[in-house]
């Protein structure tokens, strides 16, 4: 036994499955299907085999992911598989790539709106002129104000986000109505 946990000769995966010999007599540890490895599967196997056996600086690795330190072995092995092959791998070339890429992000969610509302709303000043205002906007302004994230927002029933995006108007409608009688009070002592 070499110090780093494979015997010479003795194969080695990262991920072995047990399954019964055609004999029935005994079971041995073999490898996932040949067919079904893909490049990433064998190189996270060889990887794992790397890092639980850090003297090993060669594996011989066959068609099926059993991995050798002899390559005679490997060979020896291979002559028994349906697929043919055995590749050589170095714990560099392994070790060094780059781990696959972690999947990107999901787009944050977009609060929702409720049923019925279109793109915009109307405020309405004292004087009874009308200026649009964005519903996007609006949501925006009611889900600050909730204090619930986007996920709690949008779990909420539909009345009660129609509510609250509502409510959200008639205060930016007093905000406007308070702006202009301070605008006017000023204007009146400014005379």
């Amino acid at each position: 036994m070499s110090d780093g946990g494979i015997r010479e000769g003795v194969a080695a995966t990262a991920t072995p499955k047990r399954v019964e010999r055609t004999n029935g007599t005994h079971t041995q540890d073999e490898p996932p299907d040949p067919i079904r490895m893909n490049q990433k599967e064998l190189i996270k196997t060889v990887r794992e085999v790397f890092e639980s056996n850090p003297s090993v600086t060669t594996l011989h690795v066959c068609t099926d992911g059993q991995c050798f330190v002899s390559e005679h072995d490997a060979r020896q092995h291979e002559r028994h598989l349906a697929r043919k092959g055995v590749v050589a791998m170095t714990r560099e070339s392994v070790m060094d790539q780059a781990a696959p890429p972690s999947p990107p992000p999901p787009p944050p969610a977009e609060p929702r709106t409720a049923a019925g509302l279109g793109e915009h709303m109307e405020l309405t000043d004292e004087k009874g002129e009308a200026a649009k205002v964005a519903v996007a906007d609006l949501v925006k302004r009611a889900l600050e104000r909730s204090g619930l994230s986007v996920e709690d927002w949008n779990e909420l029933e539909d009345s009660d986000r129609h509510g609250a995006i509502v409510a959200e108007l008639e205060l930016l409608q007093n905000e406007a109505h308070e702006a202009a009688a301070a605008g006017a009070t000023k204007t009146k002592k400014g005379k």
